[in-house]
């Protein structure tokens, strides 16, 4: 299903924001997901508007499961599409029962994000350690969901060797 939400961007302006919904074994199996770039002990955070809070927070590159690609080509789409970079390597993590994967993607180097004149995308990323993170977390700095979980998983099971 595709919805056109109609939207106040950044900026103040009304806009619309189109979305896809596809649920498991519907759609070729297309997965909404959200990935998490990481570099040696470092992972990325973007700063991108959230239409639902109406303000700007701290999460990871994400995106719906678009018709015809499997979970690892969306999070290869999203990636490259949300901050052009290309991952050496997609590691799932997570898989949960809301059509929702979650992927570590090794990255070469601590990329720099190219800037996009795109209302709405990614204003600004940073490479933080877990160590860092996690006063951002216990602040409220950092609230997305998937972070949170993340930052859970890692400080148990440390980053993918």
């Amino acid at each position: 299903m595709t919805l056109r939400d109609c939207v106040i961007l950044a900026s103040g302006k009304s806009g619309a924001y189109v979305r896809f919904i596809c649920k498991k074994g519907r759609f070729q199996n297309a997965t909404n997901v959200v990935i998490i770039p990481f570099y040696k002990d470092m992972i990325m955070l973007s700063r991108q508007y959230s239409h639902t809070d109406r303000k700007w927070v701290w999460q990871t590159p994400r995106g719906f499961g678009e018709y015809g690609l499997n979970a690892e080509q969306n999070a290869l789409k999203e990636l490259n599409e949300e901050v052009g970079f290309v991952a050496k390597e997609f590691i799932r993590v997570f898989e949960s029962d809301d059509d929702n994967a979650i992927f570590m993607a090794r990255m070469d180097n601590q990329h720099e994000l190219l800037p996009s004149t795109d209302e709405g995308e990614i204003s600004q990323i940073r490479w933080i350690s877990l160590s860092n993170l996690k006063p951002l977390i216990l602040s409220g700095e950092v609230t997305d969901s998937f972070v949170v979980r993340l930052f859970v998983y890692l400080s148990e099971y440390g980053f993918p060797g």
